[in-house]
């Protein structure tokens, strides 16, 4: 997912990727077992300053066709935090024009 803005002066790109990663939840009983098959990313990417700030949520979708709401539990990073950076809950805040991508591969 990538917006681009152009605003009066600068022009912020964020793209926003996610990893699936782990063997996902089990079944946890008699039911069968489901493994992580992707981790959905949703929350407005786009910027036309510096300081504002967005909400990510972050949904684990399994082989099972189950979901899950893991915003919490993703290990969120930025590859610019000149531009952009983002905390543990997924809330993104701009830093400055440029380009960085925000990640969260899922520990679920």
């Amino acid at each position: 997912m990538s917006s681009r803005i152009l605003g009066l002066w600068s022009f912020y790109v964020l793209s926003v990727t996610a990893a699936a990663c782990g063997g996902g939840g089990g079944g946890g009983g008699n039911g069968p077992s489901r493994t992580l098959a992707a981790v959905a990313i949703t929350g407005n990417t786009a910027f036309t300053g510096a300081g504002q700030t967005s909400q990510l949520t972050a949904r684990a979708q399994y082989s099972d066709s189950s979901s899950d709401e893991v915003t919490s539990q993703a290990t969120w990073a930025s590859s610019n935090q000149a531009v952009a950076t983002v905390g543990p809950t997924g809330i993104v805040t701009s830093q400055a024009g440029g380009s960085a991508t925000i990640t969260a591969p899922s520990r679920a």
